[in-house]
């Protein structure tokens, strides 16, 4: 199959580029490193990659096809990862293949990332999401008409893998990434162009009211309704928060609020400046959490009119 970038051309202050692909798989590895975010796909969701470990041993695959080995792990959220597959040359079915084979080993990728010094807290497999990611020098045309692969249930070039209805449950999406590299013939400059193909997430904005009045975001509601609960029930500690509001399961490892001195050490998650806190009666101080989605939020608010706290929540 003809490769459909054959006569692109590149240019940089009127001289044109010539194409220098990567020698290898190892090469666009190590450049990647080098460039991590090359592999933002995005301005939110996947927005922040933090990569994890390259050629990352997984063990023994259900399908012997593969060598137990997964090209890289990225971190895009606290419990979202995008497993990559690399391929210097055409990205195709075998390739799309080769990385479901990995993403169906859920178990053993999170078990692997545990042992890794890139999480403070364990990963629970159930509560951990994917993000397939391949990665080459052009997509052929077969593959160029499916990507990105959003609806995994439904798509007609998956339906052919054995693995299909075990991944399509806690993956996100499977997307791409085109890395074309040229050279300056005069000067040996290096030039690499990206481009991703994924399906971009829409932020939600809605804001809501408390008892018809106020405008808060997501993050800024829980603060308020946590901040009013402990006022009405002075006499609540962390393990009556606890039960009264449970952590959805989006956010399970950070929880809808933390300690202080545990919040401090990820500020980035919680309101853990000090004019946020919020000081229980028995002197105790939390920070709520700062991360949340619409579908988190929608299971605070369901929880909390099931508790019957009282409060009236409105979406604006």
């Amino acid at each position: 199959m003809s490769n459909p970038n054959m006569y692109k051309q590149a240019s940089s202050n009127n001289i044109t580029l010539e194409p220098y692909p990567f020698p290898s798989e190892l090469g666009m590895e190590a450049y990647l490193m080098d460039n991590p975010s090359i592999l933002k796909l995005d301005d939110r969701k996947y927005g922040k990659p933090q990569i994890i470990e390259c050629e990352m041993s997984i063990g023994k695959c259900t399908n012997r096809k593969t060598r137990g080995r997964i090209d890289m792990v990225v971190r895009y959220g606290e419990d979202l990862f995008g497993i990559l597959e690399l391929k210097k040359h055409a990205l195709d079915k075998d390739t799309l293949f080769q990385l479901c084979d990995y993403l169906a080993e859920r178990e053993k990728i999170v078990e692997a990332i545990n042992q890794s010094d890139a999480v403070e807290v364990d990963l629970d497999p159930e509560n951990v999401k994917f993000v397939g990611v391949l990665v080459g020098g052009y997509i052929d045309d077969e593959l160029r008409k499916e990507m990105p692969i959003t609806d995994l249930k439904n798509n007609n070039l998956l339906k052919e893998h054995p693995r299909q209805q075990t991944i399509q449950g806690y993956t996100d999406q499977i997307s791409a990434i085109t890395l074309e590299r040229f050279r300056n013939p005069h000067t040996c400059e290096i030039v690499v162009l990206s481009t991703p193909i994924v399906k971009t997430s829409v932020k939600d904005t809605t804001k809501y009211q408390i008892y018809g009045e106020g405008r808060y975001g997501k993050a800024k509601l829980v603060h308020e309704i946590v901040k009013r609960y402990v006022k009405q029930h002075p006499e609540a500690s962390i393990d009556r928060l606890e039960k009264i509001f449970p952590t959805p399961r989006l956010i399970r490892t950070l929880g809808v609020f933390a300690e202080a001195q545990v919040a401090k050490r990820r500020a980035d998650r919680y309101y853990a400046d000090r004019k946020m806190l919020i000081a229980l009666g028995d002197g105790v101080k939390i920070a709520t959490c700062n991360q949340w989605a619409k579908e988190s939020i929608d299971e605070f608010i369901a929880n909390v009119e099931k508790q019957k706290l009282g409060f009236e929540i409105a979406a604006l």
